[in-house]
């Protein structure tokens, strides 16, 4: 036997070592076994792929293609692309190719938001500028007006009216306010609501603490979006749905528990959730939606209760924990 031929053989169930490793998620394990690899054969490629995928810490080659950042400038990648064989090297520069796109279109979707923020800012500040012309105030009869308002408000809620109070659709159980509840810090939603619709609480940056009752089966999309100062909420058991965007941009936030009963977390449902640390989902989720949690920048834990074979069966969205915190994942987690 020629010396290429027993190296060959010393080398291939260590390469089957570091699959089962990487596919248990032991990536130290799967690290180690690939310098094994290279001490005997310097130019692997399916070592330096076994190294890669041990960095960025995933458990089959498929999901380079879903990574929140691109890999092409990893050192792993370039020895793939040095030592391979042209169909490895053409798969790992699709995934790169997919993960830019990704990336690129992200980053497009939130320039767009923040560019609508802003042109309805400007709108706002156009009507209110329109509307102290049109009345021929001046700025002092602006601020007098003002106080005026704000001491009706004090007399209004005092006497147990509350003005602000967003508009309820009894007739199908659904909650959809359709106005801004400018200075309300709390908020209980009535036990006959069955959906929290589309946009309900968008914009309401005073908003602290919302009780959600357990007839509640779904967040709509938009819910609690821009909600800034939402720093507790609760979701029942009884939700199986959270929409696109629902808590998106709730800076304030720093954990959330996803119940048993939620199937779906939809696509940017937690996007841009700065302050958050924690997450806990329950093994009944299928799947998670692109951009899920993208930059939540303070992320370092994910609570799962499920096996991590069954973390690994959930469908995940591109880009669903792009520029995240360090994280590390917990499984089979049974604490409260």
């Amino acid at each position: 036997m020629s010396n290429s031929n027993l190296i060959v053989n010393e080398i291939e169930p260590l390469l089957k070592r570091v699959t089962i490793f990487l596919s248990d998620g032991d990536f130290e394990k799967a690290d180690e076994y690939c310098e094994k690899v290279l001490d005997k054969d310097p130019e692997n490629a399916q070592a330096y792929l076994g190294k890669l995928m041990a960095e960025l810490r995933v458990n089959n080659v498929e999901d380079l293609k879903d990574q929140s950042e691109s890999f092409e400038d990893n050192k792993h990648y370039k020895k793939i692309m040095a030592y391979g064989d042209d169909e490895l090297k053409n798969k790992l520069a699709g995934y790169v190719e997919n993960v830019n796109k990704t990336i690129g279109e992200a980053n497009k979707a939130k320039e767009i938001a923040k560019q609508k923020k802003l042109e309805k800012r400007a709108n706002n500040l156009k009507k209110t500028k329109k509307a102290a012309k049109i009345a021929g105030l001046s700025i002092a009869g602006i601020i007098a007006s003002i106080v005026v308002a704000v001491i009706l408000v004090i007399a209004l809620v005092l006497a147990g009216i509350f003005v602000a109070y967003p508009m309820i659709n009894y007739a199908q159980g659904n909650y959809a306010p359709y106005i801004n509840m400018y200075g309300i810090t709390e908020f209980e939603i009535p036990d006959n609501v069955s959906m929290i619709k589309d946009g309900a609480f968008k914009d309401c940056d005073s908003l602290e603490r919302v009780t959600i009752p357990d007839s509640v089966t779904s967040i709509g999309h938009l819910a609690f979006e821009d909600c800034t100062s939402l720093t507790s909420i609760e979701i029942p058991d009884s939700v199986t749905s959270i929409g696109w965007y629902a808590f998106y941009n709730c800076t304030s936030l720093t954990s959330i528990e996803i119940p048993d009963s939620v199937t779906s977390i939809g696509n940017s449902a937690f996007s841009d959730c700065s302050r958050l640390t924690s997450i806990t989902i329950p093994d009944s989720v299928t799947s998670i939606g692109k951009s899920a949690f993208r930059d939540c920048t303070s992320l370092t834990s994910i609570k799962y209760r499920g096996t991590q074979s069954q973390w690994n069966a959930i469908s995940k969205g591109s880009g669903w924990d792009y520029n995240t915190g360090y994280y590390t994942i917990i499984y089979n987690y049974t604490g409260e």
